[in-house]
């Protein structure tokens, strides 16, 4: 079962292409965050998802 959720992806600014090498999923209730699961040094997660840009 998929579950998409939006993250903030973390990229090497140094590598040409700025390829994804980790990302953070932060949970929300209102205006306040209560959750923030940091895959910063996790690169096998990155593995099996599926990633898209949102332009805004």
């Amino acid at each position: 079962m998929a579950v998409f959720r939006p993250a903030i992806l973390i990229r090497n600014p140094q590598e040409t292409g700025g390829a994804v090498r980790g990302f953070m999923l932060v949970e929300w209730r209102g205006e306040r965050v209560v959750q923030i699961r940091d895959f910063r040094y996790a690169p096998w997660c990155l593995v099996d998802a599926e990633i898209s840009t949102v332009e805004g």
